[in-house]
Order: structure tokens, then sequence, then C-alpha cells
């Protein structure tokens, strides 16, 4: 994939990455409205591909240049914010985190064993939902105070969990 910021000539795509890449790299450019599909598509990851059970190639295989990060062109639609702001404030109270940075902290450490791989994704989240997320920061500060939780404890092992 190669992105421009201002209108080029496939002539002179084709010649940039010949120079980046080799004289043998290009075959045939096309030009596409959407970079995550056209990547998908490339990467065997879109739905037909994995319908079709075809090999699915390894992003640490593909070579990068100029910078080039797929994350500035996946788009979430509006369920997949849903989920990762339910996820979010599931988080939030079972860890009982008490700020964003504490949350922050923890998706970084402990993002993608939750399926959170995009800190961009979860800071659109926060920031589109601040008012929910200050209701559970909130209310996890308040109960430090005022609340004594009652401590669980695995019945087998006695452990205060």
């Amino acid at each position: 994939l190669y992105i421009a910021k201002n209108p080029v000539t496939v002539e002179s795509v084709r010649k940039k990455i010949k120079r980046v890449l080799g004289v043998q790299s290009v075959s045939h450019i096309e030009i596409v409205d959407s970079v995550e599909n056209t990547f998908k598509y490339l990467t065997h990851e879109s739905k037909d591909a994995i319908a079709k059970n075809k090999h699915v190639y390894a992003k640490s295989d593909i070579t990068y240049i100029n910078d080039f990060d797929i994350d500035r062109y996946i788009v979430l639609d509006e369920n997949q914010k849903r989920e990762l702001k339910n996820l979010l404030l599931n988080i939030i109270r079972k860890e009982h985190l008490v700020n964003v940075i504490h949350l922050l902290d923890f998706i970084e450490a402990h993002g993608a064993e939750n399926g959170i791989t995009n800190m961009r994704d979860v800071n659109d989240v926060i920031t589109a939902n601040s008012g929910g997320f200050r209701l559970y920061f909130d209310a996890n500060y308040q109960m430090g105070y005022r609340y004594n939780r009652k401590p669980k404890i695995d019945k087998e092992t006695g452990e205060i969990l």
C-alpha cells in the first residue's frame, strides 16, 4: 500500500516503489477507497479470505516503509465502540481503578489479555464517553472511603481474593 498526501500519478507511485523495493517489486497498481479493507485483503484477513481458509500473513513479515501504521486507518463501527466501552467500564469496576491513568497503565500491562490492542481506540472511546467513565472512577474513589467491600474468599483454599 502506498498512501500519498497529495494527488499523484500511477507512474510516479510505480517509480517510488521501485526505488525503495527494487525494479521487480511492482506488477500492478490499483487506486482504492479503503486502506483498511485493502490491507485486510492483502494479508488475507478479510471475511472472504477467512471463509476460503487462505493463509493469513503475519504482520511482522510485512515490510513497512515511510512509517506506515495501519492503525491510523482502522475505524471502529458503533457496535465495536460500544463493546470496547463496556469492556473498559467492566475493567474499571473489577480492578477498582480510580482514574484514567490507572486504567491506561492497566491496559498497557494487560490489554492484550483482554483483547485490547489499540490505545488510540481506547482514548477515543474514553474521551467520547468521559461522563460515564467519570461516574465509574468517582464511584470507585468514593467506595475506598465510605464502603467496605466484603472480601471474596476462595472456598477451597480459604485464600482472600
